[in-house]
């Protein structure tokens, strides 16, 4: 019996989203850019470069073009049902029972004057090859944290929205953290509660860890240098008249530092590493969530000091400072999704929108009328499911990275030096697998019949450049 195409392994997942379109021909039509994003496009991007990849006809990219625009989708329900595909087929991080998911958002640069959403953003990555300020996408993404046998970890994308620039009214004042709550709220449904959202700084903030704590989830974040605590007010030894205090003795953390015996000397939990750290924990007050939480203070000899903060005081410090070390997985999903995938190029823009200059930042669009209002939230729609299905095709290729590790080196035709059998495959590794057996695939038995032929139907006159084209 001959091998099985990789391919194989992650079309039912694919299958698995059949209900969030409306018609059959748009869910081929899905399949064809989860397929194009699997196998990285040409290296042009956008749907371009899906059709060039593919082989498919010129004419096929009018009506990719119209899928993206269409309301063939069903957007929330695509989006809940790739997160229960993630929850059941992955293996996912948890802390006493609760589902690891990490948050971090990123700034894609677009110069196109009619795109909505597209404003003037700040770049606070310290990496001084970035300009400070650009004109583009604020774009928020959820992931989830899953593991394989031997404790390797990756982030599962399975959302992704714009961050402002477009507001409804003059009313509108939602900044980005309150978007970002309320993208919660339409999911929630999906994972419950018991989930623990785990984020940079930029979320240690009140509008975000209030609101989830008060719909009973939990927050790990990393707080601020400048962050204090609060003691317990002491017990009056006599009646005295007014209110009573609220807070006790105020305690700046960063100084916590510097008493060393407080600290407790162990070796370090991460995989890889034989130094020793030092950690301490204290659960104090925090006047902006009226709540006592866990702080946990971390100095580490190459990485520095670090103060963690837990809105759950159950969570044991190791069980705290993992789960921020693998909060950096979602950065290297970032890499993928914009290098390997083009995940964030797309180009859509409409006639709808007024021209953009460099430097406008939030548009107003109460003012346009009914009917451009439609036309501008449709278009943002198009982005959202660009995204989504780059999402889809990032975590299959990550199915495959974590748990057919074997079959992805099986079918990759290039050569490495040295193969680490304790470490996954790349995605770039496990693209350059799947397009040596994309060709197979489409054309052998294994995959649905009615798809096969749809593919057929719309490819070009040679399709034996499929493998040629996709590795360029």
């Amino acid at each position: 019996m001959g091998k099985r195409n990789i391919w194989a392994l992650i079309f039912p997942l694919i299958l698995s989203c059949r209900s969030a379109f409306k018609t059959k021909i748009s869910f081929f039509w899905a399949s064809v850019v989860i397929i194009g994003f699997c196998m990285g496009g040409d290296g042009t991007g956008h749907i371009t470069g899906i059709i060039r990849c593919l082989d498919l006809n010129p004419q096929c990219y009018t009506s990719a073009l119209a899928f993206f625009c269409s309301g063939a989708t069903d957007l929330t329900t695509l989006r809940c049902l790739w997160l229960s595909i993630v929850l059941k087929n992955f293996n996912t991080f948890k802390i006493n029972g609760y589902t690891l998911i990490a948050i971090d958002e990123i700034k894609i640069g677009k110069e196109g004057k009619r795109m909505p959403g597209v404003r003037l953003t700040h770049q606070s990555s310290q990496n001084n090859s970035k300009p400070e300020f650009i004109m583009g996408h604020t774009i928020v993404t959820f992931a989830v944290i899953a593991k394989n046998m031997l404790g390797r970890a990756m982030a599962i994308p399975f959302f992704s929205n714009i961050l402002g620039g477009i507001r409804l009214g003059p009313n509108d004042r939602k900044t980005c953290l309150s978007q970002t709550v309320d993208f919660i709220e339409q999911i929630k449904g999906s994972f419950g509660n018991r989930v623990v959202f785990v984020a940079d700084a930029l979320y240690c903030v009140k509008p975000f860890m209030k609101p989830l704590m008060e719909r009973g989830m939990q927050v790990i974040s990393r707080l601020k240098i400048t962050g204090v605590g609060y003691c317990l007010p002491l017990p009056s030894q006599q009646s005295k008249r007014g209110r009573k205090r609220k807070y006790g003795e105020k305690i700046k953390l960063v100084n916590l530092f510097k008493k060393t015996d407080l600290f407790t000397t162990i070796k370090s939990p991460i995989p890889g590493e034989t130094c020793d750290i030092r950690y301490f924990q204290t659960d104090l007050l925090v006047k902006w969530l009226g709540k006592i939480v866990r702080f946990v203070l971390v100095s580490h000899p190459v990485r520095g000091n670090i103060i963690l903060v837990s809105t759950d005081i159950t969570f044991s410090p190791m069980d705290i400072y993992m789960a921020y070390y693998y909060r950096f997985q979602i950065e290297l999903t970032f890499k993928s999704l914009k290098h390997v995938l083009n995940a964030f190029s797309y180009q859509f823009w409409t006639k709808a929108m007024d021209k953009i200059k460099r430097g406008d930042k939030d548009k107003y669009t109460h003012r346009l009328g009914e009917v451009r209002r439609k036309q501008i939230m449709d278009k943002i729609k198009s982005y959202h499911l660009y995204m989504m299905l780059g999402c889809i095709s990032c975590g299959l290729m990550q199915f495959l990275s974590l748990y057919h590790p074997k079959e992805v080196f099986g079918s990759f035709g290039g050569w490495l030096r040295t193969i680490r059998k304790d470490q996954p495959p790349s995605l770039e590794v496990t693209r350059k697998a799947l397009i040596s057996e994309a060709d197979e695939f489409l054309h052998g038995k294994e995959i649905d019949h009615e798809f096969a032929k749809f593919i057929d139907t719309k490819r070009g006159n040679q399709p034996e450049k499929l493998i040629e084209v996709a590795n360029m």
